[in-house]
């Protein structure tokens, strides 16, 4: 009996010495890593670890190691059990990957198992293939430009106003102190892209000024001109809450190492469910009102609809096809037509934000090139010197080179998406480099990095023949400062091929509200160059730093506001 019993055990303990042993790093052949990292359960993650107490910025990390191990191509251990994570730092090869190569590596699993807890039937969760295409297909015109201008751009330019009128109370409030910003800016891409998608006024900016100035009058202020202003605390919109709410979770799950058992059990709270609830309650009701609306209509009259926000433009195409007036299009359901409109609330809002946020930052921390700015917006409208602002249609169609310089350089430097996730559904070759079917890849979509010394040879076909395609990939002089005069042809004209434009990817997956984002972009920072100087605070509330949520935003949104 004793015998079976040390049999047993001695099965038990090879089992767990082989379960051990699968835990630890199985490196790819032939792909640089740390050697020390390879003989640790956690490989590099306690590096990572020490790098966010300081960062929280984790791609910066992470792209460090190509530089550390001196290789475009390099692979990381961040988790027991997993297959090693291969990351490529070089524009031109991230750029040929992104345009040319989706059928080689597409879009991650892991960054569709993120999302598809919340959006299961949106085109961001989809890889590249027929049912993707499809729903592409039958949103198109969404992010064209007759669109954006006709029921985007008046509520753009509305709001932009609105958020002027709530910033002059704050600058009054705060009496040259710093403010915080981006709550202001959030609310206010929250208030344009609900009434895009959904047709229906949030007003958020307008009760948040009022709110704001009735509630100040009952406030002290530090005593300190360097101290951040007191604001009084508002209440937001609920629907705004909800949409926070969801992006805190998805951040939560991105800094997680398990994160699908992570974003279950952040579903699995009261609040969570209570709150999501609440959210399919009201775009639910939305989608049905206005498909109630539409639905009794002749074909004559179904044809002749103006799709005056996403939502009707949605149960109008789903109307058509119904009645196979769409040629092959299927129609889609209700909850695929709910979490399509549901992505493009929660991106569209994230992404003006951020960008806004940067460029306010990099402005007042550059208050010659703020000037100057400035100076060209004027040339433009010279009507703003007796108090005229300039329409949206105005801002839309001027030619501007040093707004078009500033808007390229605060994209390229905010690094707003750090880091691009793809997947390898084929055997490849990467800068002589062998990428196994079914590893994770991460591209970096940064354009300043002083690129690695790489043969010509090993690049692809398709990257050499574009390698012409822009006038450089790299300043000698560094382009980790905010220059937006290395845009500027010599004549002064605005050169979109200066260096590659990664901001928002490329290619088939390049991003679907790229148009929108850009478009809010210019009306909004328009607005606010005219109508404000902006000073850096001092001290950490001047820093750089970033903070990474669903976009990487800047740690420290503060800043001293003049009205103009």
């Amino acid at each position: 009996m004793n015998s079976l019993y040390l049999i047993a055990l001695f099965g038990l303990l090879t089992l767990l010495f082989q379960v051990y042993r699968l835990a630890y790093p199985r490196p790819y052949p032939n792909i640089p890593y740390h050697p020390a990292s390879s003989k640790r359960l956690w490989g590099d993650v306690p590096e990572l670890l020490r790098s966010l107490k300081t960062s929280q910025d984790p791609a910066g990390f992470l792209f460090q190691q190509c530089r550390n191990l001196n290789s475009p191509v390099v692979q990381l251990f961040l988790k027991p059990f997993a297959k090693p994570a291969i990351f490529i730092d070089d524009v031109r090869e991230v750029k040929d990957i992104l345009s040319t190569r989706t059928m080689e590596l597409d879009r991650s699993t892991k960054s569709q198992r993120t999302f598809r807890p919340l959006l299961p039937h949106c085109s961001l969760v989809k890889a590249t293939g027929a049912d993707f295409k499809g729903q592409r297909r039958f949103w198109e015109g969404l992010m064209g430009t007759s669109f954006l201008r006709r029921v985007a751009a008046p509520k753009m330019y509305h709001v932009a106003l609105e958020l002027v009128d709530l910033l002059r109370a704050k600058a009054v409030i705060a009496d040259g102190r710093p403010i915080y910003f981006f709550g202001d800016f959030d609310l206010a891409a929250f208030d344009v892209i609900w009434k895009v998608i959904f047709g229906v006024e949030l007003n958020g900016i307008r009760d948040e000024r009022e709110a704001t100035v009735e509630a100040a009058k009952h406030m002290e202020q530090p005593v300190s001109k360097d101290s951040v202003a007191t604001m009084p605390i508002v209440s937001k919109p609920d629907m705004y809450n909800v949409i926070c709410f969801v992006i805190q979770s998805v951040e939560r799950t991105f800094m997680s190492f398990f994160q699908p058992l992570h974003h279950w059990l952040i579903r699995q709270s009261p609040d969570y469910k209570e709150k999501w609830a609440l959210k399919n309650r009201i775009i639910d009701g939305i989608i049905s009102g206005t498909r109630s609306q539409l639905e009794h209509l002749s074909a004559k009259q179904l044809a002749e609809c103006d799709e005056t926000s996403a939502v009707v433009m949605g149960v109008h195409r789903q109307l058509l096809a119904e009645r196979g007036e769409l040629g092959n299009l299927a129609a889609p359901t209700q909850r695929e037509i709910h979490d399509e409109l549901l992505m493009l609330l929660i991106a569209g809002h994230e992404t003006k934000a951020g960008t806004l946020s940067w460029a306010i930052k990099f402005l007042a921390d550059n208050p010659e090139k703020q000037d100057r700015l400035r100076a060209a917006l004027l040339d433009a409208y010279p009507e703003r010197s007796n108090g005229v602002q300039p329409s949206a249609e105005e801002i839309l169609t001027s030619s501007i080179p040093y707004m078009d310089a500033c808007m390229e350089e605060t994209l390229r430097v905010g690094k707003i998406t750090s880091r691009l996730a793809r997947i390898a559904v084929t055997d490849t070759e990467v800068l002589g480099y062998r990428i196994p079917k079914g590893a994770s890849v991460t591209l970096n979509p940064y354009v300043g990095g002083k690129p690695l010394d790489i043969p010509e040879e090993l690049r692809s076909k398709t990257s050499r023949q574009s390698k012409g395609n822009f006038q450089s990939h790299w300043d000698p002089e560094g382009m980790d400062q905010w220059v937006p005069e290395r845009w500027l042809a010599d004549d002064g004209s605005f050169n979109p091929h200066s260096f590659p434009r990664l901001a928002f990817s490329a290619g088939p997956r390049v991003c679907y509200g790229r148009t929108l984002a850009l478009q809010e972009f210019r009306i909004t920072l328009t607005i606010l160059v005219l109508n404000f100087n902006f000073g850096a605070p001092r001290g950490e509330l001047a820093s750089m730093a970033a903070h990474q949520r669903i976009l990487r935003v800047p740690k420290y949104c503060y800043v001293r506001i003049g009205a103009l």
